[in-house]
């Protein structure tokens, strides 16, 4: 009987070690899953200014452009 004991004791902390392991992983994944959705939101305001800054300096060319050609036209 006491061998019956020590071994479901054993198995009992065996258990409960897993048990705090496997909610000790589960907690892991979630913060990397946090971790990598917040990476993904700053990645995409990222590409947004990029873009934006890619228009800014589109129009700027175009603007430089049409401002010399109306300047050429005035010269001749």
């Amino acid at each position: 009987m006491t061998e019956e004991k020590t071994a479901h004791g054993k198995t009992s902390e065996a258990l409960s070690s897993k048990t705090l392991e496997c909610t000790q992983l589960t907690q892991q994944v979630a913060d990397l899953q946090e971790r990598i959705a917040a990476e993904e939101r700053h990645r995409q305001s990222l590409e947004e200014k990029h873009q934006h800054a890619r228009h800014a300096l589109e129009h700027f060319r175009q603007s430089t452009k049409e401002q010399r050609d109306q300047d050429q036209r005035k010269h001749d």
